[in-house]
């Protein structure tokens, strides 16, 4: 039986829709979300932009984008992996130290560069805002620990998962990590893959388009970030994009996606 609500941080008009066995779960998620319970709705009313299916698999997003008449589907699945190295890997301090350092991801999204770093030996702690993308990240999460295997290793058990803004939530977080890693939101779709395409169309639909003042936000929050990183900050960008500020001592760059790499600051 579907429950529908309005989201109340967004203001957009979502669906929460489980199979009878479900049905408490999906209760529970509505209540997490701050979303308004409401009677089902009747054909004959619009629908809502973002569907929000929970069953056996998990929480499978659906949404539209404007009047396209088929609707997009995001299931974050983080069994399968990303295969070979990762440059990102590398980005944040390299195989060799990987089981001795800790990394904070301020800016979480839908956890595939966490996944990577964890999949390495790193410890990953995600910072995320959004009530949403919270529930998805765990969802994810949680599938992942039932689904190891010797092969895999336990990478779950290495990932941490905070919600709240991340300029406040570094501060508090001890102890300090020894890398934060921030990949803000692109201007526009990056990536090849698919999956990076569906995943980049998600985040802008639920989130909206970078507003004006979100190169002053990336600013403070890097500021914080080298504050709070005991030996570096690593920035995520578009290959051809400009850094999100001066002071960049380094980078490694890919085909289509360049790491830069900043010194940290000491505390006044």
């Amino acid at each position: 039986m579907p429950t529908a609500g309005v989201d109340q941080t967004h203001g957009r008009r979502i669906t929460i829709e489980a199979t009878p066995e479900h049905e408490e779960w999906a209760t529970s998620l509505a209540e997490k979300l701050d979303v308004m319970l409401q009677p089902p709705q009747q054909p004959t009313q619009p629908q809502p932009a973002f569907r929000l299916a929970v069953s056996d698999a998990g929480y499978t997003v659906s949404w539209r984008v404007g009047d396209a008449e088929e609707e997009q589907r995001l299931h974050l699945d983080w069994c399968s992996g990303r295969p070979g190295a990762d440059p990102i890997v590398r980005a944040v301090g390299g195989a060799s130290r990987a089981r001795a350092w800790t990394v904070i991801d301020a800016t979480a999204g839908l956890g595939a560069d966490a996944v990577a770093m964890a999949r390495a030996g790193f410890r990953v702690t995600l910072i995320e805002r959004d009530p949403l993308l919270f529930e998805l990240l765990n969802d994810a999460r949680d599938r992942s620990l039932v689904c190891a295997t010797a092969a895999m290793d336990t990478f779950a058990e290495r990932i941490n998962i905070l919600q709240g803004d991340a300029r406040t939530v570094l501060a508090s977080v001890t102890p300090r990590p020894d890398v934060v890693y921030l990949d803000p939101m692109y201007p526009q779709p990056q990536g090849k893959g698919g999956a990076k395409r569906q995943g980049a169309s998600f985040l802008r639909a639920w989130l909206g388009e970078k507003g004006e003042d979100a190169a002053l936000g990336e600013e403070e929050l890097l500021a914080i970030a080298r504050r709070v990183a005991q030996h570096r900050v690593v920035v995520k960008r578009p290959l051809r994009a400009p850094a999100i500020a001066k002071g960049v001592t380094g980078a490694l760059r890919g085909s289509t996606t360049r790491f830069d790499l900043y010194p940290v600051t000491e505390n006044s």
